[in-house]
Protein backbone atom coordinates (compact mmCIF):
# COMPACT_ATOMS: atom_id res chain seq x y z
CA UNK A 1 0.00 0.00 0.00
CA UNK A 2 1.42 3.38 -1.01
CA UNK A 3 2.46 5.68 1.84
CA UNK A 4 0.62 8.97 2.18
CA UNK A 5 2.52 12.18 1.73
CA UNK A 6 1.77 15.71 2.91
CA UNK A 7 3.26 18.78 1.27
CA UNK A 8 3.72 21.59 3.72
CA UNK A 9 4.62 25.19 2.88
CA UNK A 10 6.38 27.04 5.71
CA UNK A 11 6.39 30.81 5.30
CA UNK A 12 8.78 31.98 8.05
CA UNK A 13 11.62 34.51 7.93
CA UNK A 14 13.35 33.15 11.09
CA UNK A 15 15.69 30.52 9.73
CA UNK A 16 16.21 29.00 13.22
CA UNK A 17 12.51 28.23 13.52
CA UNK A 18 12.54 26.97 9.96
CA UNK A 19 15.35 24.48 10.79
CA UNK A 20 13.58 23.44 13.99
CA UNK A 21 10.33 22.71 12.16
CA UNK A 22 12.24 20.84 9.47
CA UNK A 23 13.85 18.59 12.13
CA UNK A 24 10.48 18.01 13.76
CA UNK A 25 8.88 16.84 10.51
CA UNK A 26 11.72 14.38 9.89
CA UNK A 27 10.76 12.47 13.03
CA UNK A 28 7.37 11.56 11.53
CA UNK A 29 7.35 8.00 10.20
CA UNK A 30 3.71 7.19 9.42
CA UNK A 31 3.54 9.70 6.51
CA UNK A 32 5.99 11.28 4.12
CA UNK A 33 6.23 14.99 4.74
CA UNK A 34 7.58 17.29 2.08
CA UNK A 35 8.47 20.65 3.55
CA UNK A 36 8.90 23.71 1.35
CA UNK A 37 10.23 26.89 2.94
CA UNK A 38 9.74 30.54 1.90
CA UNK A 39 11.25 33.37 4.01
CA UNK A 40 9.08 36.01 2.30
CA UNK A 41 5.37 36.21 1.58
CA UNK A 42 5.90 36.80 -2.17
CA UNK A 43 8.11 33.71 -2.40
CA UNK A 44 5.39 31.70 -0.63
CA UNK A 45 2.82 32.97 -3.08
CA UNK A 46 5.04 31.86 -5.99
CA UNK A 47 5.39 28.35 -4.47
CA UNK A 48 1.61 28.11 -3.97
CA UNK A 49 1.12 29.03 -7.63
CA UNK A 50 3.41 26.22 -8.83
CA UNK A 51 2.77 23.39 -6.30
CA UNK A 52 -0.13 21.46 -4.81
CA UNK A 53 0.21 22.28 -1.07
CA UNK A 54 -1.74 20.36 1.60
CA UNK A 55 -1.19 22.77 4.52
CA UNK A 56 0.45 26.17 5.09
CA UNK A 57 2.42 27.13 8.23
CA UNK A 58 2.26 30.94 8.24
CA UNK A 59 4.12 33.47 10.33
CA UNK A 60 2.03 36.66 10.37
CA UNK A 61 5.01 38.92 10.77
CA UNK A 62 7.25 38.89 7.70
CA UNK A 63 9.66 41.35 6.16
CA UNK A 64 7.33 42.06 3.20
CA UNK A 65 3.97 41.73 4.98
CA UNK A 66 2.64 42.04 8.50
CA UNK A 67 -0.58 41.43 10.44
CA UNK A 68 -3.89 39.97 9.37
CA UNK A 69 -3.33 41.12 5.76
CA UNK A 70 -0.61 38.47 5.51
CA UNK A 71 -3.15 35.75 6.31
CA UNK A 72 -5.87 37.24 4.07
CA UNK A 73 -3.57 37.36 1.04
CA UNK A 74 -2.72 33.65 1.39
CA UNK A 75 -6.34 32.71 2.16
CA UNK A 76 -7.57 34.66 -0.85
CA UNK A 77 -5.14 32.83 -3.12
CA UNK A 78 -5.79 29.25 -1.84
CA UNK A 79 -9.16 29.28 0.00
CA UNK A 80 -9.33 25.44 0.09
CA UNK A 81 -5.88 24.88 1.70
CA UNK A 82 -5.80 24.75 5.57
CA UNK A 83 -3.59 27.40 7.18
CA UNK A 84 -1.98 27.04 10.62
CA UNK A 85 -0.75 30.35 12.05
CA UNK A 86 2.63 30.54 13.90
CA UNK A 87 2.64 33.28 16.49
CA UNK A 88 4.03 34.41 19.81
CA UNK A 89 1.91 34.70 22.97
CA UNK A 90 1.98 38.43 22.72
CA UNK A 91 0.16 38.17 19.33
CA UNK A 92 -2.51 35.70 20.48
CA UNK A 93 -5.29 38.20 19.69
CA UNK A 94 -4.03 38.47 16.10
CA UNK A 95 -3.96 34.64 15.83
CA UNK A 96 -7.55 34.38 17.12
CA UNK A 97 -8.61 36.97 14.52
CA UNK A 98 -6.97 34.82 11.82
CA UNK A 99 -8.97 31.78 13.06
CA UNK A 100 -12.15 33.84 12.79
CA UNK A 101 -11.23 34.62 9.19
CA UNK A 102 -10.71 30.92 8.38
CA UNK A 103 -7.37 29.73 9.83
CA UNK A 104 -7.51 26.07 10.87
CA UNK A 105 -5.43 26.55 14.05
CA UNK A 106 -2.59 28.55 15.64
CA UNK A 107 0.57 27.43 17.51
CA UNK A 108 2.66 29.49 19.85
CA UNK A 109 6.27 29.34 18.67
CA UNK A 110 7.51 29.08 22.25
CA UNK A 111 5.42 25.96 22.91
CA UNK A 112 6.09 24.19 19.65
CA UNK A 113 6.96 20.45 20.08
CA UNK A 114 7.06 17.71 17.45
CA UNK A 115 3.89 15.92 18.65
CA UNK A 116 1.99 19.22 18.90
CA UNK A 117 3.16 20.37 15.48
CA UNK A 118 2.42 17.07 13.78
CA UNK A 119 -0.98 16.77 15.48
CA UNK A 120 -1.94 20.31 14.47
CA UNK A 121 -0.88 19.69 10.90
CA UNK A 122 -2.66 16.31 10.75
CA UNK A 123 -5.85 17.73 12.35
CA UNK A 124 -5.76 20.69 10.01
CA UNK A 125 -5.58 18.42 6.96
CA UNK A 126 -8.17 15.99 8.32
CA UNK A 127 -10.60 18.74 9.30
CA UNK A 128 -10.23 20.25 5.85
CA UNK A 129 -10.81 16.87 4.20
CA UNK A 130 -13.80 16.22 6.47
CA UNK A 131 -15.26 19.62 5.61
CA UNK A 132 -14.74 18.99 1.89
CA UNK A 133 -16.32 15.52 2.20
CA UNK A 134 -19.22 16.97 4.15
CA UNK A 135 -19.68 19.72 1.58
CA UNK A 136 -19.53 17.17 -1.24
CA UNK A 137 -22.14 15.00 0.51
CA UNK A 138 -24.27 18.06 1.17
CA UNK A 139 -23.99 19.17 -2.47
CA UNK A 140 -24.87 15.67 -3.66
CA UNK A 141 -27.88 15.50 -1.34
CA UNK A 142 -28.98 18.95 -2.38
CA UNK A 143 -28.65 17.98 -6.05
CA UNK A 144 -30.75 14.84 -5.48
CA UNK A 145 -33.37 16.87 -3.63
CA UNK A 146 -33.45 19.36 -6.52
CA UNK A 147 -33.77 16.57 -9.07
CA UNK A 148 -36.55 14.89 -7.10
CA UNK A 149 -38.31 18.19 -6.56
CA UNK A 150 -38.01 18.90 -10.31
CA UNK A 151 -39.49 15.46 -11.05
CA UNK A 152 -42.41 16.13 -8.69
CA UNK A 153 -42.94 19.58 -10.21
CA UNK A 154 -42.82 18.09 -13.72
CA UNK A 155 -45.28 15.33 -12.76
CA UNK A 156 -47.54 17.89 -11.14
CA UNK A 157 -47.39 20.18 -14.19
CA UNK A 158 -48.13 17.24 -16.49
CA UNK A 159 -51.13 16.33 -14.36
CA UNK A 160 -52.33 19.91 -14.49
CA UNK A 161 -51.89 19.93 -18.29
CA UNK A 162 -53.86 16.73 -18.64
CA UNK A 163 -56.66 18.08 -16.47
CA UNK A 164 -56.62 21.38 -18.40
CA UNK A 165 -56.56 19.55 -21.74
CA UNK A 166 -59.57 17.50 -20.71
CA UNK A 167 -61.40 20.63 -19.60
CA UNK A 168 -60.55 22.38 -22.86
CA UNK A 169 -61.68 19.38 -24.89
CA UNK A 170 -65.01 19.40 -23.14
CA UNK A 171 -65.35 23.15 -23.59
CA UNK A 172 -64.24 22.85 -27.24
CA UNK A 173 -66.85 20.19 -27.89
CA UNK A 174 -69.52 22.37 -26.37
CA UNK A 175 -68.18 25.45 -28.20
CA UNK A 176 -68.08 23.59 -31.52
CA UNK A 177 -71.69 22.62 -31.08
CA UNK A 178 -72.63 26.24 -30.38
CA UNK A 179 -70.43 27.42 -33.24
CA UNK A 180 -72.02 24.94 -35.62
CA UNK A 181 -75.49 26.11 -34.75
CA UNK A 182 -74.50 29.78 -34.88
CA UNK A 183 -72.78 29.23 -38.25
CA UNK A 184 -75.68 27.62 -40.01
CA UNK A 185 -78.01 30.29 -38.61
CA UNK A 186 -75.78 33.22 -39.58
CA UNK A 187 -74.91 32.11 -43.12
CA UNK A 188 -76.73 33.53 -46.08
CA UNK A 189 -77.24 30.05 -47.49
CA UNK A 190 -80.21 27.83 -46.78
CA UNK A 191 -79.06 24.57 -45.08
CA UNK A 192 -80.69 21.39 -43.95
CA UNK A 193 -79.05 18.18 -42.77
CA UNK A 194 -80.51 14.65 -42.94
CA UNK A 195 -79.25 11.46 -41.30
CA UNK A 196 -78.91 8.02 -42.85
CA UNK A 197 -82.61 7.34 -42.19
CA UNK A 198 -83.81 10.38 -44.12
CA UNK A 199 -84.68 12.36 -41.00
CA UNK A 200 -83.94 16.10 -40.89
CA UNK A 201 -81.61 16.71 -37.93
CA UNK A 202 -80.73 20.37 -38.56
CA UNK A 203 -82.23 23.21 -40.60
CA UNK A 204 -81.71 26.96 -40.46
CA UNK A 205 -84.15 29.84 -40.77
CA UNK A 206 -82.58 30.98 -44.05
CA UNK A 207 -83.55 27.69 -45.72
CA UNK A 208 -87.21 28.19 -44.82
CA UNK A 209 -86.99 31.86 -45.88
CA UNK A 210 -85.45 31.13 -49.30
CA UNK A 211 -88.04 28.51 -50.22
CA UNK A 212 -90.94 30.01 -48.20
CA UNK A 213 -91.57 26.69 -46.51
CA UNK A 214 -94.60 26.56 -44.19
CA UNK A 215 -93.94 25.79 -40.52
CA UNK A 216 -96.11 22.65 -40.55
CA UNK A 217 -93.85 21.05 -43.18
CA UNK A 218 -90.69 22.06 -41.32
CA UNK A 219 -92.04 20.57 -38.13
CA UNK A 220 -92.30 17.09 -39.67
CA UNK A 221 -88.49 16.85 -40.06
CA UNK A 222 -89.17 14.65 -43.11
CA UNK A 223 -86.75 14.73 -46.01
CA UNK A 224 -89.45 13.45 -48.38
CA UNK A 225 -91.90 16.20 -47.35
CA UNK A 226 -89.29 18.90 -47.91
CA UNK A 227 -88.26 17.61 -51.34
CA UNK A 228 -91.91 17.27 -52.35
CA UNK A 229 -92.52 20.93 -51.44
CA UNK A 230 -89.46 22.04 -53.44
CA UNK A 231 -90.75 19.96 -56.34
CA UNK A 232 -93.81 22.23 -56.60
CA UNK A 233 -91.70 25.39 -56.92
CA UNK A 234 -89.08 24.30 -59.48
CA UNK A 235 -89.21 24.60 -63.25
CA UNK A 236 -87.39 21.28 -63.71
CA UNK A 237 -88.56 19.47 -60.58
CA UNK A 238 -87.93 15.87 -61.71
CA UNK A 239 -84.18 16.54 -61.94
CA UNK A 240 -83.97 17.54 -58.26
CA UNK A 241 -85.89 14.47 -57.10
CA UNK A 242 -83.87 12.17 -59.36
CA UNK A 243 -80.63 13.68 -58.06
CA UNK A 244 -81.78 13.30 -54.42
CA UNK A 245 -82.67 9.66 -55.00
CA UNK A 246 -79.37 9.00 -56.77
CA UNK A 247 -77.32 10.49 -53.88
CA UNK A 248 -79.09 8.50 -51.12
CA UNK A 249 -76.69 6.19 -49.26
CA UNK A 250 -73.70 7.37 -51.40
CA UNK A 251 -70.64 9.44 -50.55
CA UNK A 252 -70.74 11.52 -53.74
CA UNK A 253 -70.54 15.31 -53.83
CA UNK A 254 -72.91 17.21 -56.11
CA UNK A 255 -73.49 20.72 -57.45
CA UNK A 256 -75.99 22.21 -59.88
CA UNK A 257 -78.19 25.25 -60.64
CA UNK A 258 -81.93 25.31 -59.95
CA UNK A 259 -84.48 27.79 -61.35
CA UNK A 260 -87.83 28.40 -59.69
CA UNK A 261 -91.07 29.13 -61.48
CA UNK A 262 -91.01 32.74 -60.24
CA UNK A 263 -87.56 33.39 -61.77
CA UNK A 264 -85.32 32.78 -58.76
CA UNK A 265 -81.97 31.05 -59.36
CA UNK A 266 -80.40 28.84 -56.69
CA UNK A 267 -76.95 27.27 -56.59
CA UNK A 268 -77.17 23.89 -54.87
CA UNK A 269 -74.34 22.01 -53.15
CA UNK A 270 -74.63 18.73 -51.33
CA UNK A 271 -71.94 16.86 -49.40
CA UNK A 272 -72.13 13.48 -47.63
CA UNK A 273 -71.64 12.88 -43.92
CA UNK A 274 -69.59 9.80 -43.07
CA UNK A 275 -68.97 7.82 -39.91
CA UNK A 276 -66.19 5.25 -39.92
CA UNK A 277 -66.07 5.54 -43.70
CA UNK A 278 -69.78 4.79 -44.11
CA UNK A 279 -72.69 7.01 -45.18
CA UNK A 280 -74.23 8.77 -42.17
CA UNK A 281 -76.35 11.45 -43.81
CA UNK A 282 -76.11 14.46 -46.14
CA UNK A 283 -75.86 18.24 -45.98
CA UNK A 284 -77.95 20.21 -48.49
CA UNK A 285 -76.91 23.83 -49.16
CA UNK A 286 -78.91 26.34 -51.27
CA UNK A 287 -77.59 29.78 -52.23
CA UNK A 288 -79.65 32.51 -53.89
CA UNK A 289 -77.57 33.64 -56.90
CA UNK A 290 -80.36 35.43 -58.75
CA UNK A 291 -78.72 38.87 -58.47
CA UNK A 292 -75.32 37.43 -59.38
CA UNK A 293 -76.66 35.72 -62.50
CA UNK A 294 -78.41 38.91 -63.59
CA UNK A 295 -75.24 40.93 -62.94
CA UNK A 296 -73.21 38.44 -64.97
CA UNK A 297 -75.63 38.85 -67.85
CA UNK A 298 -75.36 42.63 -67.63
CA UNK A 299 -71.57 42.32 -67.50
CA UNK A 300 -71.58 40.10 -70.58
CA UNK A 301 -73.79 42.61 -72.41
CA UNK A 302 -71.50 45.45 -71.30
CA UNK A 303 -68.45 43.46 -72.42
CA UNK A 304 -70.01 42.95 -75.82
CA UNK A 305 -70.75 46.68 -76.15
CA UNK A 306 -67.18 47.51 -75.06
CA UNK A 307 -65.74 45.16 -77.68
CA UNK A 308 -67.95 46.76 -80.33
CA UNK A 309 -66.78 50.26 -79.41
CA UNK A 310 -63.13 49.20 -79.11
CA UNK A 311 -63.09 47.49 -82.48
CA UNK A 312 -64.47 50.62 -84.17
CA UNK A 313 -62.29 53.12 -82.30
CA UNK A 314 -59.73 55.18 -84.18
CA UNK A 315 -57.48 55.05 -81.07
CA UNK A 316 -55.91 51.92 -79.56
CA UNK A 317 -57.89 50.53 -76.63
CA UNK A 318 -56.17 47.87 -74.54
CA UNK A 319 -56.36 45.86 -71.32
CA UNK A 320 -53.57 44.22 -69.27
CA UNK A 321 -53.36 41.71 -66.46
CA UNK A 322 -51.73 42.34 -63.06
CA UNK A 323 -48.25 41.87 -64.54
CA UNK A 324 -48.78 44.52 -67.22
CA UNK A 325 -49.05 42.03 -70.11
CA UNK A 326 -51.68 42.73 -72.78
CA UNK A 327 -54.85 40.64 -72.47
CA UNK A 328 -56.74 42.58 -75.15
CA UNK A 329 -55.79 45.19 -77.74
CA UNK A 330 -58.11 46.70 -80.32
CA UNK A 331 -57.70 46.31 -84.10
CA UNK A 332 -56.51 49.93 -84.43
CA UNK A 333 -53.08 48.69 -83.38
CA UNK A 334 -52.43 47.20 -86.82
CA UNK A 335 -53.41 50.38 -88.68
CA UNK A 336 -51.34 52.66 -86.43
CA UNK A 337 -48.22 50.51 -85.79
CA UNK A 338 -48.29 47.58 -88.23
CA UNK A 339 -48.45 45.05 -85.38
CA UNK A 340 -51.33 42.61 -85.26
CA UNK A 341 -53.22 42.29 -81.99
CA UNK A 342 -52.26 38.64 -81.47
CA UNK A 343 -48.58 39.60 -81.79
CA UNK A 344 -48.90 41.79 -78.67
CA UNK A 345 -51.26 39.78 -76.46
CA UNK A 346 -49.39 38.14 -73.58
CA UNK A 347 -46.47 40.59 -73.82
CA UNK A 348 -45.86 43.77 -71.74
CA UNK A 349 -46.26 47.21 -73.28
CA UNK A 350 -42.63 48.05 -72.41
CA UNK A 351 -41.50 45.52 -75.07
CA UNK A 352 -42.83 47.87 -77.76
CA UNK A 353 -41.50 51.16 -76.37
CA UNK A 354 -38.13 52.55 -77.44
CA UNK A 355 -35.26 51.82 -75.08
CA UNK A 356 -35.02 55.48 -74.01
CA UNK A 357 -38.70 55.53 -72.96
CA UNK A 358 -38.99 51.94 -71.64
CA UNK A 359 -38.24 53.01 -68.04
CA UNK A 360 -40.98 55.64 -68.34
CA UNK A 361 -43.46 52.98 -69.46
CA UNK A 362 -42.46 50.65 -66.62
CA UNK A 363 -42.78 53.49 -64.08
CA UNK A 364 -46.27 54.64 -65.06
CA UNK A 365 -47.47 51.04 -65.50
CA UNK A 366 -46.33 50.34 -61.94
CA UNK A 367 -48.34 53.37 -60.81
CA UNK A 368 -51.46 52.15 -62.60
CA UNK A 369 -51.10 48.61 -61.25
CA UNK A 370 -50.62 50.21 -57.85
CA UNK A 371 -54.11 51.69 -58.07
CA UNK A 372 -53.48 55.15 -59.59
CA UNK A 373 -54.82 56.80 -62.76
CA UNK A 374 -52.29 58.28 -65.20
CA UNK A 375 -53.05 60.77 -67.94
CA UNK A 376 -51.15 62.34 -70.79
CA UNK A 377 -48.12 60.03 -70.71
CA UNK A 378 -46.15 60.35 -73.96
CA UNK A 379 -43.89 57.55 -75.22
CA UNK A 380 -42.21 56.53 -78.45
CA UNK A 381 -43.94 53.37 -79.73
CA UNK A 382 -41.95 51.23 -82.15
CA UNK A 383 -43.74 50.45 -85.38
CA UNK A 384 -43.30 47.06 -86.98
CA UNK A 385 -41.37 48.64 -89.87
CA UNK A 386 -38.72 50.00 -87.45
CA UNK A 387 -39.95 53.59 -87.36
CA UNK A 388 -41.43 55.18 -84.26
CA UNK A 389 -44.56 57.15 -83.45
CA UNK A 390 -45.42 59.33 -80.46
CA UNK A 391 -48.39 57.99 -78.49
CA UNK A 392 -50.27 59.69 -75.67
CA UNK A 393 -51.62 57.18 -73.15
CA UNK A 394 -54.31 57.50 -70.49
CA UNK A 395 -54.65 54.45 -68.22
CA UNK A 396 -56.61 53.32 -65.16
CA UNK A 397 -56.63 50.21 -62.93
CA UNK A 398 -59.36 47.57 -63.37
CA UNK A 399 -61.06 46.26 -60.23
CA UNK A 400 -63.17 43.17 -59.69
CA UNK A 401 -64.88 42.75 -56.36
CA UNK A 402 -62.53 45.41 -54.91
CA UNK A 403 -59.45 43.49 -56.04
CA UNK A 404 -57.19 45.07 -58.68
CA UNK A 405 -56.95 42.60 -61.60
CA UNK A 406 -55.17 44.67 -64.26
CA UNK A 407 -55.42 47.93 -66.19
CA UNK A 408 -57.05 49.44 -69.23
CA UNK A 409 -55.96 52.35 -71.35
CA UNK A 410 -56.36 54.38 -74.52
CA UNK A 411 -53.33 55.12 -76.71
CA UNK A 412 -53.58 57.90 -79.30
CA UNK A 413 -51.04 58.56 -82.06
CA UNK A 414 -50.08 62.23 -81.63
CA UNK A 415 -47.04 62.22 -83.92
CA UNK A 416 -48.58 64.62 -86.46
CA UNK A 417 -50.04 66.80 -83.74
CA UNK A 418 -46.62 67.09 -82.10
CA UNK A 419 -44.99 67.96 -85.42
CA UNK A 420 -47.52 70.72 -86.02
CA UNK A 421 -47.11 71.97 -82.46
CA UNK A 422 -43.31 72.02 -82.89
CA UNK A 423 -43.61 73.89 -86.16
CA UNK A 424 -45.94 76.42 -84.57
CA UNK A 425 -43.58 76.81 -81.64
CA UNK A 426 -40.59 77.33 -83.90
CA UNK A 427 -42.56 79.81 -85.97
CA UNK A 428 -43.55 81.69 -82.82
CA UNK A 429 -39.86 81.96 -81.83
CA UNK A 430 -38.59 83.13 -85.23
CA UNK A 431 -38.43 86.65 -86.63
CA UNK A 432 -40.46 86.51 -89.83
CA UNK A 433 -38.45 89.22 -91.60
CA UNK A 434 -34.88 87.99 -91.04
CA UNK A 435 -35.36 84.27 -90.37
CA UNK A 436 -33.35 84.64 -87.16
CA UNK A 437 -34.63 83.90 -83.62
CA UNK A 438 -36.96 86.56 -82.23
CA UNK A 439 -36.29 88.78 -79.22
CA UNK A 440 -38.39 86.72 -76.75
CA UNK A 441 -36.34 83.61 -77.65
CA UNK A 442 -33.11 85.61 -77.25
CA UNK A 443 -33.71 86.42 -73.58
CA UNK A 444 -34.56 82.81 -72.72
CA UNK A 445 -31.57 81.51 -74.71
CA UNK A 446 -29.19 83.87 -72.86
CA UNK A 447 -30.49 82.60 -69.50
CA UNK A 448 -30.25 78.92 -70.56
CA UNK A 449 -26.76 79.27 -72.04
CA UNK A 450 -25.42 81.05 -68.93
CA UNK A 451 -26.68 78.19 -66.76
CA UNK A 452 -25.13 75.62 -69.12
CA UNK A 453 -21.81 77.50 -69.31
CA UNK A 454 -21.57 77.57 -65.49
CA UNK A 455 -22.56 73.91 -65.15
CA UNK A 456 -20.20 72.35 -67.73
CA UNK A 457 -18.25 74.82 -67.56
CA UNK A 458 -17.12 76.50 -70.76
CA UNK A 459 -16.62 80.12 -71.99
CA UNK A 460 -19.57 82.11 -73.37
CA UNK A 461 -19.50 85.29 -75.46
CA UNK A 462 -22.18 87.65 -76.80
CA UNK A 463 -22.13 89.90 -79.90
CA UNK A 464 -24.54 92.84 -80.23
CA UNK A 465 -24.56 94.72 -83.52
CA UNK A 466 -26.70 97.35 -85.25
CA UNK A 467 -26.77 99.29 -88.55
CA UNK A 468 -25.35 102.79 -88.25
CA UNK A 469 -27.97 105.48 -88.91
CA UNK A 470 -30.61 102.96 -90.10
CA UNK A 471 -33.37 105.54 -89.61
CA UNK A 472 -31.78 107.83 -92.23
CA UNK A 473 -31.48 104.86 -94.63
CA UNK A 474 -35.20 104.13 -94.22
CA UNK A 475 -36.11 107.79 -94.72
CA UNK A 476 -33.98 108.09 -97.86
CA UNK A 477 -34.81 104.71 -99.46
CA UNK A 478 -38.21 103.76 -98.07
CA UNK A 479 -39.34 101.14 -95.53
CA UNK A 480 -39.42 98.34 -98.11
CA UNK A 481 -35.73 98.85 -98.97
CA UNK A 482 -34.98 98.99 -95.23
CA UNK A 483 -36.69 95.63 -94.68
CA UNK A 484 -34.75 94.16 -97.61
CA UNK A 485 -31.49 95.39 -96.01
CA UNK A 486 -32.38 93.77 -92.68
CA UNK A 487 -33.34 90.50 -94.40
CA UNK A 488 -30.04 90.35 -96.30
CA UNK A 489 -28.09 91.28 -93.14
CA UNK A 490 -29.86 88.45 -91.25
CA UNK A 491 -28.82 86.02 -94.02
CA UNK A 492 -25.21 87.29 -93.85
CA UNK A 493 -25.11 86.78 -90.07
CA UNK A 494 -26.57 83.27 -90.36
CA UNK A 495 -23.84 82.33 -92.90
CA UNK A 496 -21.06 83.59 -90.58
CA UNK A 497 -21.91 81.64 -87.39
CA UNK A 498 -21.61 77.96 -86.43
CA UNK A 499 -24.66 75.94 -87.43
CA UNK A 500 -26.55 74.24 -84.57
CA UNK A 501 -24.26 75.85 -81.99
CA UNK A 502 -24.29 79.66 -82.20
CA UNK A 503 -27.65 81.39 -81.73
CA UNK A 504 -28.27 84.38 -84.07
CA UNK A 505 -31.22 86.61 -83.09
CA UNK A 506 -32.92 89.83 -84.13
CA UNK A 507 -32.69 91.85 -80.97
CA UNK A 508 -35.07 94.61 -82.15
CA UNK A 509 -35.39 97.06 -85.05
CA UNK A 510 -31.98 97.17 -86.72
CA UNK A 511 -30.27 95.49 -83.72
CA UNK A 512 -28.98 91.92 -83.90
CA UNK A 513 -27.35 89.53 -81.39
CA UNK A 514 -25.29 86.36 -81.61
CA UNK A 515 -24.86 84.06 -78.58
CA UNK A 516 -21.55 82.19 -78.91
CA UNK A 517 -21.33 79.09 -76.61
CA UNK A 518 -17.84 77.72 -75.91
CA UNK A 519 -16.21 80.81 -77.40
CA UNK A 520 -13.78 83.21 -75.73
CA UNK A 521 -13.18 86.84 -76.65
CA UNK A 522 -10.60 86.21 -79.41
CA UNK A 523 -12.96 83.75 -81.11
CA UNK A 524 -15.82 86.25 -80.80
CA UNK A 525 -13.60 88.87 -82.50
CA UNK A 526 -13.08 86.47 -85.41
CA UNK A 527 -16.85 86.02 -85.80
CA UNK A 528 -17.37 89.77 -85.60
CA UNK A 529 -14.78 90.34 -88.36
CA UNK A 530 -16.40 87.65 -90.50
CA UNK A 531 -19.84 89.31 -90.21
CA UNK A 532 -18.36 92.74 -90.96
CA UNK A 533 -16.52 91.46 -94.05
CA UNK A 534 -19.58 89.61 -95.44
CA UNK A 535 -21.96 92.52 -94.70
CA UNK A 536 -19.57 94.92 -96.42
CA UNK A 537 -19.26 92.64 -99.45
CA UNK A 538 -22.93 91.77 -99.83
CA UNK A 539 -24.64 94.99 -98.72
CA UNK A 540 -22.38 97.75 -100.05
CA UNK A 541 -21.96 100.86 -97.92
CA UNK A 542 -23.58 99.49 -94.79
CA UNK A 543 -21.86 100.54 -91.58
CA UNK A 544 -22.06 98.18 -88.54
CA UNK A 545 -21.30 98.69 -84.88
CA UNK A 546 -20.49 95.60 -82.84
CA UNK A 547 -20.11 95.20 -79.05
CA UNK A 548 -18.68 92.12 -77.35
CA UNK A 549 -19.06 90.80 -73.81
CA UNK A 550 -17.63 87.61 -72.31
CA UNK A 551 -19.25 85.82 -69.37
CA UNK A 552 -17.53 85.67 -66.05
CA UNK A 553 -18.80 83.95 -62.92
CA UNK A 554 -20.40 87.05 -61.42
CA UNK A 555 -22.61 88.21 -64.32
CA UNK A 556 -26.38 87.70 -64.38
CA UNK A 557 -28.21 87.45 -67.76
CA UNK A 558 -29.20 91.16 -67.58
CA UNK A 559 -25.66 92.21 -66.66
CA UNK A 560 -24.22 90.03 -69.45
CA UNK A 561 -26.44 91.78 -72.04
CA UNK A 562 -25.81 95.24 -70.47
CA UNK A 563 -22.02 94.78 -70.82
CA UNK A 564 -22.41 94.08 -74.54
CA UNK A 565 -24.73 97.11 -74.93
CA UNK A 566 -22.18 99.31 -73.19
CA UNK A 567 -19.43 98.08 -75.51
CA UNK A 568 -21.72 98.68 -78.50
CA UNK A 569 -22.28 102.35 -77.56
CA UNK A 570 -18.56 103.00 -77.07
CA UNK A 571 -17.43 101.24 -80.24
CA UNK A 572 -16.28 102.82 -83.53
CA UNK A 573 -18.42 101.65 -86.48
CA UNK A 574 -17.46 99.02 -89.02
CA UNK A 575 -17.17 100.71 -92.38
CA UNK A 576 -16.52 99.14 -95.74
CA UNK A 577 -13.58 101.48 -96.38
CA UNK A 578 -11.98 101.38 -92.93
CA UNK A 579 -10.68 98.70 -90.59
CA UNK A 580 -13.04 97.82 -87.77
CA UNK A 581 -12.20 98.90 -84.32
CA UNK A 582 -13.90 96.55 -81.82
CA UNK A 583 -13.85 97.73 -78.26
CA UNK A 584 -13.40 94.70 -75.97
CA UNK A 585 -15.45 94.61 -72.77
CA UNK A 586 -12.55 95.26 -70.39
CA UNK A 587 -11.54 98.41 -72.28
CA UNK A 588 -15.13 99.53 -72.50
CA UNK A 589 -15.37 99.34 -68.71
CA UNK A 590 -12.28 101.55 -68.29
CA UNK A 591 -13.67 104.17 -70.65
Amino acid sequence: MARKSIEILLIEDDRGYARLISEMTKSVTEVDIVLLHAPLLMEGISILAENKIDVVLLDLTLPDSEGIDTFLRIKGMVPEVPIVVLTGKEDEGLAITAVKYGAQDYIFKTEMRPPLLIRSLRYAVERKQALLALKSAHDLLEQKVKERTADLVRINEQLKLEIEEKRRAEESLSENERLFRATIESTGDGIFVVNENGEVTHKNARFAELWRIPEEILATNSDDRLLAFLHERLEDAPSLLAKAKELTQTTKHSHDILTTKDGKVFERYTNPLTRDGKYAGRVWNFRDVTDHVRAQKKLADSEQRFRGIAERSFDIIYETDQTGAFTYISPAIERLTGWKADELVGKPLSNFITQTDAHVAVHWMDRVLGGMNVEGIQVLWMRKDGNTAVFEINASPIYKERAMIGSMGIARDISERNKMREQLWIASQMDQLTGLYAQRYFFKAVEDEIKRAKRIPYPLSLLLLDVEDFASFNEANGRKRGDELLTRLGAAIRRCVRKDLDIPCRYGGDEFAVILPNAEKPEALVVAGRIRERASRKLGGVELRIGISQLNGGLSPDEFIAEAQKALKLQTVFHEKTAAKIVPIDKARKE
